[in-house]
């Protein structure tokens, strides 16, 4: 077995590694995120409250960010 449910598994005697850098890998390319850069935090430092009613302008295709949400969740 090498890749089973978004998993990639790989085996050595006595030790069994798995990995999901493929599933990254395609989230990332169906975003067209590929190049950007990483950060070691996605969220501002010291945010203290989340508020139910934004201010910013709302998203032009929600279910795109709807799927992606749900696939990093998977």
């Amino acid at each position: 077995m090498h890749y089973f449910l978004s998993l990639e598994v790989y085996q050595t005697p006595g030790e069994i590694f798995l990995s999901q850098g493929k599933y990254i890998v395609k989230l990332l390319e169906r975003c067209g995120m590929v190049e950007c850069k990483y950060v070691s935090t996605l969220m501002e430092l010291n945010f203290k409250k989340l508020c139910q009613n934004s201010v910013g302008p709302k998203l032009a295709n929600p279910s795109k960010y709807q799927q992606l949400v749900g696939a990093l969740m998977f």
